[in-house]
């Protein structure tokens, strides 16, 4: 009997066999350097919209700061009060506020004999903080003041264990005081750290001015404000390339022209 014998493929088919089950070294090297470009384009792509959300929300805040700033400011004109009276005048300059306005004020139950009622009056200061860059002083923030025109005078004072069960009970000779000894109500807000540039200009009816000092406060208030400063070069009038500006009607200011109501002259027009 002839044993069985087992031919081999030939070499072409053996060659084929191999092509069909494996890559070779030169695949795998472009398919690894296809995949890494792809992933370098992914995260490149990522990164970039990751520094554009985080430009946005920057963006976002500033303009939300800058304007409730402005809001804020533009408030208190509104309620600036016409003719105040001697001392407490309208006071403005390119980058400083000072005027009356109403507010709310909070009196104690109890005031010393013959003491002024407290009034519904506050003084509104609003200036620039400035800071120095090397020779040149530059504008570091805006700053706010709000103090009461006639604050509510020390309160009386409850005598050590003892009921307050009527006024007569209460003297000024007690160690144990019922309020704060002297409330003053002023406060200072650090209102924008942001701020770079302040520039405030005054309409008396006809003209914008630079500054202001009358017990009758402008009719309107341009306020331009920015979180950029000016160049070291720019010129004195000059404005940063990006500025928030707002003109605020004063309803309490100098007439329009043409009304029948006199019309008191700004004694410091720049």
């Amino acid at each position: 009997m002839i044993p069985f014998a087992t031919k081999s493929p030939a070499p072409a088919r053996r060659k084929g066999l191999r092509s069909e089950g494996a890559f070779t070294l030169v695949e795998i090297i472009l398919a690894i350097g296809l995949a890494t470009a792809l992933l370098l384009v992914a995260m490149t792509f990522y990164h970039q919209a990751a520094e554009m959300r985080v430009n946005i929300l920057r963006e976002s805040e500033r303009v939300s700061m800058m304007r409730l700033v402005v809001d804020r400011l533009a408030g208190d004109l509104r309620a600036a009060q016409p003719k105040a009276g001697p001392g407490n005048e309208f006071t403005g300059d390119s980058t400083s506020m000072s005027f009356i306005k109403e507010a709310c004020a909070s009196s104690s139950p109890y005031t010393l004999p013959g003491a002024a009622e407290p009034t519904d009056l506050v003084r509104i200061s609003v200036a620039t903080l400035t800071g120095t860059n090397g020779s040149k002083v530059v504008v570091s923030g805006l700053d706010r003041v709000e103090a009461l025109v006639n604050p509510p005078a020390a309160p009386l004072a409850l005598p050590t264990n003892a009921v307050a069960t009527s006024p007569d009970l209460l003297t000024n000779t007690a160690s144990t005081s019922l309020y704060p000894a002297d409330p003053t109500n002023t406060v200072t807000e650090p209102f924008a750290p942001i701020i770079r540039f302040v520039r405030f200009r005054y309409w008396d009816g006809a003209a914008w001015q630079g500054g202001w000092t009358n017990a009758t406060p402008p009719a309107g208030v341009e306020m331009v404000l920015s979180t950029d400063g000016l160049e070291e070069d720019a010129e004195p009038d000059a404005y940063p390339p990006e500025a928030f500006r707002r003109v605020v009607f004063v309803p309490g200011g100098v007439p329009r022209p043409g009304s029948d109501v006199g019309v008191s002259t700004n004694s410091a027009a720049l």
